[in-house]
C-alpha cells in the first residue's frame, strides 16, 4: 500500500480523559454515590491546577421510568 511504510511514526498527541461512571437516576434525580462521585472530579480541578483533562465523559443511559439520561444528568450537576 503506498501509504505505509516502515519509517517509524511519533505520535505526540496525548491527553488526558477523565470518565465518570454514572449511577442510574432515582426519579430523575442524581443519588448521593453519584453526586460524590462529580464532586470528587471538581475538586480535582480546584486542587489541582495540573489536572486538566482534555476530554471529560459522563456515563450513563435512560432507565424507563426516567425522562433524563444518568449522563446529561451528571453532566448538568458538574456544570452547576
Amino acid at each position: 500500500h503506498p501509504f505505509l511504510s516502515n519509517a517509524p511514526i511519533a505520535i505526540n498527541n496525548t491527553g488526558i480523559v477523565a470518565v465518570v461512571f454514572g449511577k442510574p437516576l432515582v426519579r430523575d434525580q442524581i443519588t448521593v454515590e453519584y453526586s460524590s462521585r462529580i464532586r470528587t472530579l471538581a475538586r480535582l480541578f480546584k486542587d489541582n491546577p495540573l489536572f486538566r483533562p482534555s476530554l471529560i465523559c459522563f456515563t450513563g443511559c435512560t432507565a424507563p421510568s426516567n425522562h433524563v439520561s444518568d449522563a446529561d444528568a451528571g453532566y448538568i450537576f458538574f456544570r452547576q
